[in-house]
């Protein structure tokens, strides 16, 4: 007995319906046949992972019905070998110039296998084939998703549909809500001023606005562990106007819903109004009404003139403007002084204030 069962692994891959067809026929329906020796004709005839799973059984007649169901719970997985199949059909090289009638062979001959198996497995229809081709195109966290969500159950093509419909939609959110990799790697640390005390403040400051949170933090909606807030469920399913509540109960960031104010937020901006605030709150703020700034007044410049000697204090006119400045008009602080000339007459002229000399 040289034959393994199909789903069994046989030096890393796997192997033809028909070992399954013959061992049963030829060993666990032989009427002459003990479990005992049935069991040792299944160990001859495993190798590899297969051949490890039932290793540590000893050869008795109750083990032979155990080893059977332990490599039936682990390796018949109908659904990964028709994947395994296909994808086989789909490696097939492309005809060689120099030994075509080699390369049209082997392709004939993976044809047949492939669609021998599949009938084995009374699959006729089009979806594994069209599904496993769909497949290798896609990254490696989708196919690893797919076959956790699809399990021993054989794949659809609506199914599949329905599983890359969600993987788009996971992609835009996790490309709304979170931050760039760059940007919270390294902030930009302000050099202090030598002569200021709060230099130095500022730099701690800065560089703790932004504490590093660690992919096991619970949520802090539903405080379960394993997802981040902009992936709660619990969260998404709130209104607009109750997912902002809840990020103001919790002193979140509106912009990128992390435990920092909002104000200190560096990450990008909606992507539907480019507000400041977390594509997930855009419906609460597109509520609010735009707020428009007062137009500036122009208040007359006060003028203030006194004579004094050179050595003393000038005589200053100060104009000042305490309205918001606007994109296009800029106010400057000037004065009037008194220019005491060579024979002795004044002379008025406007000069530009230094705020910060000394």
């Amino acid at each position: 007995m040289t034959s393994t069962l199909l789903g069994f692994l046989h030096g890393g891959g796997f192997v033809e319906r028909v070992g399954v067809d013959r061992f049963k026929s030829t060993v666990i329906d032989h009427p002459n046949l003990t479990s005992v020796q049935k069991l040792d004709y299944l160990k001859s005839s495993l190798s590899g992972d297969a051949s490890s799973t039932i290793r540590h059984l000893s050869t008795t007649e109750a083990n032979f019905e155990v080893a059977w169901r332990l490599l039936v719970e682990r390796f018949e997985r109908n659904s990964e070998i028709v994947s395994e199949h296909v994808r086989t059909f789909f490696s097939i090289p492309h005809v060689s110039q120099s030994e075509p009638s080699t390369a049209i062979r082997t392709i004939a001959n993976t044809l047949s296998e492939t669609v021998m198996a599949l009938d084995a497995l009374n699959v006729t229809q089009r979806d594994p084939w069209i599904i496993q081709y769909a497949l290798d195109k896609l990254d490696t966290e989708s196919r690893v998703l797919w076959g956790r969500e699809n399990g021993n159950e054989m794949p659809t093509l609506e199914k599949f549909r329905k599983f890359l419909h969600q993987r788009c939609i996971d992609a835009i959110n996790a490309t709304d809500v979170t931050p760039k990799p760059s940007q919270n790697l390294r902030q930009p640390v302000m050099k202090p001023n030598p002569s200021s005390a709060s230099g130095f403040k500022r730099q701690i400051n800065q560089t703790n606005a932004f504490p590093a949170t660690s992919d096991n933090a619970a949520c802090k909606c539903c405080h379960e562990v394993g997802h981040p807030l902009y992936r709660c469920q619990k969260f998404l399913d709130l209104t607009s106007n109750q997912r902002y509540e809840t990020v103001r109960e919790l002193n979140l960031c509106r912009n990128c819903l992390a435990s920092h104010l909002t104000n200190s937020c560096t990450f990008h901006k909606c992507r539907r109004c480019q507000g400041k605030h977390n594509i997930l709150l855009h419906e609460y703020f597109a509520q609010i009404p735009p707020q428009t700034d007062p137009e500036p007044t122009n208040s007359p410049t006060p003028t203030v003139e006194a004579d004094s000697p050179p050595s003393a204090h000038l005589n200053t006119l100060v104009a000042s403007a305490t309205s918001r400045n606007t994109s296009s008009r800029v106010y400057l602080a000037t004065a009037v002084i008194n220019i005491l000339a060579a024979d002795g007459s004044k002379v008025s002229c406007r000069v530009l204030l230094d705020s910060g000399a000394q």
